[in-house]
């Protein structure tokens, strides 16, 4: 096929670098330990596959220092950032996030701009996958798991402006095949800007930044340039933390921690006396997520948050208690779809699992269900997560060479589809986990759950009113801000004529309706 020359020429974009206040080290050469590391568990970009430049859709990104241990990237925390002066009318930034995908507010001369920022690492997009009930062993000559269901293919948008198909551990080593990116974004600068305020958010970072006038900007293509995977099925609301009261151990010794470690922390393998740990602790450069906010590993979505590392930090179940109960905090109450649960065992088996019984504040409850309290070692299903190390408590002495292990993992009750989404949750009564190892334990570590969503419901209270006039404007007008302001309320929220297209102008009239109180919101069927 012949094209004819374009009727007219776009100018050369005019663009200028903007210096960066780099206050962390995200590169590591080959075998050099980090400095800081890109994510809080020390994994780096590898210095060896970056130049000092990259050139992005006609942009020009400079880059700080490359060479492994030099400051090189800007973690978020509200910095103000400088200007050139000029007829730039966009800022470009080359970032990624860590710890999942973020939603970070930017300013410019004071005005709030949003953008969502990419995790670093992980697949951009896969094919249909399919799951497999129990515990899948690393190595199996047969295959007796049935099938359970299928996780559906995805795309994730954010435009690649650099990557690389493997990463740096810590230490230094190769981290085959575990992909990392950079990613382009651009802000719309308005005449006159002088000032970039950066979100305060410290899993933000940004490796460069360049103003340009872009004789482009507005342009876009006439198709899509990658596939939607369109199924017409709305995504499901992400799973977040719950907040509860029950936890009965503190089996996490804190970073901050110095020996003897049984001063801060019990075993949760009692017999071996073996404890889990948070990250940074001295000796060892694995461990649990500092702070304890964390992204499951098993759908890249769930989000979870461990207890308090210097307070009870774990629900602990064993022969002489094999039952015990986790209430949620009044405000999280709620009916939920879906309900994630964090667990683990030892001395247990790949097979193990537990019964728990959901409460409802009505005081009926759920049948018994089943959660999986697999061998905290060994098992690389429903890893929630993984290669977290080990310590034995009365000598200081870490178990951390044992590749992905110890692992905690997740659980998802699919509560809408048992027909257990209508009434609101008040408590979880778990079962010790199966085994034949009479000194075995478990722990239930986190929960976290999928609000059911309420159409018209915009700020997620619980309830459809007045209240919901103003976050269901924002919601219309600007939804990015409006996941940001509630970040736990699924956007099927907005689609109350039911149509499964949100945002959408359709659903003015509709809300109006709920507001009046009269039941035809939606389609009769």
């Amino acid at each position: 096929m012949l094209f004819r020359s374009p009727p007219t020429q776009l100018p050369a974009i005019e663009q200028q670098v903007v210096a960066l206040p780099y206050n962390r080290a995200v590169t590591s050469s080959d075998g050099q330990s980090a400095t800081d590391g890109f994510d809080d568990g020390g994994r780096c970009l590898p210095a060896e596959m970056l130049a000092d430049e990259i050139e992005y859709r006609g942009i020009t990104f400079a880059l700080g220092p490359v060479a492994g241990g030099q400051l090189n990237a800007v973690t978020c925390a509200g910095q103000s950032i400088t200007l050139p002066t000029g007829t730039y009318n966009r800022l470009y930034l080359l970032a990624a996030a860590t710890n999942g995908d973020r939603t970070a507010t930017f300013a410019v001369n004071g005005t709030p701009m949003h953008l969502s920022i990419q995790d670093w690492s992980g697949y951009i997009g896969q094919w249909d996958n399919r799951l497999w009930d129990g515990g899948v062993q690393e190595v199996a000559f047969s295959w007796p798991w049935p099938y359970v269901g299928l996780d559906p293919a995805y795309i994730r948008p954010d435009p690649v402006a650099w990557f690389c198909s493997h990463r740096h551990t810590p230490a230094g080593v190769n981290e085959v095949y575990t992909y990392c990116y950079l990613f382009g974004y651009a802000l719309d600068l308005p005449p006159g800007a002088t000032t970039l305020t950066l979100p305060m958010d410290d899993h933000v970072q940004i490796l460069a930044a360049t103003a340009a006038y872009d004789p482009a900007t507005g342009t876009f293509p006439a198709q899509p340039l990658l596939d939607e995977l369109q199924r017409n099925v709305a995504a499901k609301p992400i799973m977040t933390p719950l907040a509860a009261t029950g936890w009965n151990r503190d089996v996490i010794v804190e970073r901050t921690a110095v020996p003897p470690l049984g001063n801060f922390a019990a075993s949760f393998d009692v017999r071996n006396g073996y404890a889990y740990y948070e990250r940074g602790l001295p000796g060892s450069v694995k461990g649990l997520p500092q702070g304890g906010d964390f992204v499951s590993r098993v759908d890249g979505t769930t989000q979870g948050q461990l207890q308090s590392y210097d307070a009870p930090n774990v629900l602990m179940l064993d022969a002489a208690t094999p039952t015990g109960t986790l209430t949620l905090d009044a405000a999280a109450q709620r009916p939920y779809e879906r309900l994630a649960i964090f667990a683990a065992s030892t001395n247990a088996s790949s097979s193990s699992v537990g019964t728990v019984t959901i409460t409802f504040t009505d005081n009926t409850a759920s049948d018994a269900l089943t959660y999986k309290g697999y061998d905290w070692f060994f098992v690389i299903s429903s890893n929630g997560l993984y290669d977290l190390g080990r310590v034995r408590l009365a000598s200081a002495s870490f178990e951390d060479d044992s590749n992905g292990n110890p692992r905690i993992y997740q659980t998802t009750l699919d509560l809408a589809a048992l027909g257990l989404h209508t009434k609101p949750v008040r408590s979880l009564t778990f079962q010790l986990a199966s085994g034949n190892d009479s000194g075995r334990t478990t722990g239930i570590f986190a929960l976290s759950g999928a609000r059911v969503a309420l159409p018209g419901d915009l700020n997620c209270d619980g309830a459809v009113n007045f209240a919901d006039i103003n976050p269901f404007v924002l919601y219309l007008s600007n939804i990015s801000a409006w996941r940001t302001a509630y970040a736990d309320c699924p956007p099927t929220v907005g689609d109350i004529n039911g149509d499964g297209l949100f945002p959408s102008f359709s659903d003015i009239n509709p809300f109006v309706v709920l507001l009046a109180g009269r039941d035809s919101a939606r389609p009769q069927e």
